[in-house]
């Protein structure tokens, strides 16, 4: 299996320990706050957002649409989620609520996952090619950088 971090974070801005150097948003929350210089509007955090919400969708179309079954759930708000994922809105409905920060979990089946870090990372973990990948992930103004998820226990 194949395992990469997803990010809006370009690593060419990263230090010689990882460290990202440049001040970026992170949550929902910050839209109207300041990030280097400029104010995050809510259309800004929008495209991000769908972006990311695509490349999920793309991805798990891609790997044959399976059901995944949500694991490790933690709920932060009322928010509902099914116990699987078996359709594009459902999917789309539940990476957005996590996103938001409404509550976290990792959706996975055999030879797949995704799994949700904080301040905005993403990670994945499949069967399908680093081109395939990487240029899914160019597709939506994404980065992917080969690294495994520090929330898998296992191989799924």
């Amino acid at each position: 299996m194949n395992r990469y971090r997803i990010s809006k974070y370009d690593p060419n801005n990263r230090d010689l320990n990882g460290f990202y150097t440049i001040d970026e948003w992170t949550d929902y929350s910050d839209i109207g706050k300041p990030f280097s210089g400029k104010v995050l509007l809510k259309s800004e955090y929008l495209r991000t957002e769908n972006n990311y919400l695509s490349f999920c969708e793309e991805l798990w179309i891609i790997c044959g649409e399976k059901p995944l079954k949500v694991c490790d759930y933690e709920n932060n708000s009322k928010v509902t989620v099914p116990e699987q994922i078996e359709n594009r809105e459902s999917l789309r409905k539940t990476v957005r609520a996590v996103l938001r920060n409404k509550c976290w979990l990792k959706l996975k089946r055999h030879g797949f996952y995704i799994h949700f870090g904080y301040d905005y990372y993403l990670y994945v973990g499949t069967m399908q090619s680093d081109i395939t990948v990487k240029a899914l992930a160019a597709k939506y103004g994404l980065y992917c950088e080969p690294m495994p998820s520090p929330y898998k226990q296992g191989d799924v």
